[in-house]
C-alpha cells in the first residue's frame, strides 16, 4: 500500500549485524528492527506488510532467504530448493 518504506540500515559486509530500517512515508517516522542475521543484502515487502523476505547471512556465513517479521524480529530460513 506503498506507506512504508523498508532499507538495509548497515548493508556493510563487514557489518557484524543486520539493521532494517522501516520509515513511515507519511509521518516520516522510521524504526529499526533487528533480525538475527548477520548481513543483509536484499530486502523486499511480502503480502500483508507484516513481513519481510531478506536475502542475508546467518551467523553459520550461509547466504539464504529468510521471513522476517517487522513487529516480534522472528527470522525464519526459507528452504532451499536445491
Amino acid at each position: 500500500d506503498e506507506k512504508f518504506l523498508a532499507y538495509l540500515r548497515r548493508p556493510d559486509y563487514n557489518a557484524t549485524r543486520a539493521i532494517i530500517g522501516i520509515r513511515d512515508l507519511a509521518t516520516g517516522k522510521e524504526r529499526e528492527i533487528y533480525p538475527n542475521l548477520r548481513q543483509g543484502q536484499y530486502v523486499f515487502w511480502m503480502p500483508g506488510q507484516k513481513q519481510l523476505l531478506v536475502t542475508a547471512r546467518d551467523f553459520d556465513d550461509s547466504l539464504a532467504d529468510f521471513v522476517v517479521d517487522i513487529e516480534t524480529n522472528a527470522t525464519r530460513k526459507i528452504p532451499s530448493l536445491d
